[in-house]
């Protein structure tokens, strides 16, 4: 996660979504769902986000 853009890869492919493509964010106990503007989506569970200061960050991206 970078300032401008969630990074992804799943194998060999990878891409960036800008935080400006980003329409929603949706937190629950086990995961952060983030939802694109074409209704794509991410599930990134909280478990990857070593703790809350990096989960907040995320929330003031979006």
């Amino acid at each position: 996660m970078q300032p401008d853009k969630l990074s992804t890869q799943i194998g060999n492919l990878s891409g960036d979504i800008p935080w400006t493509k980003v329409d929603n964010l949706h937190v629950t106990d086990e995961h952060i769902f983030l939802i694109r503007k074409n209704k794509n989506g991410f599930a990134i569970p909280r478990r990857a986000l070593v703790d809350e200061s990096r989960r907040q960050r995320v929330y003031t991206l979006v």
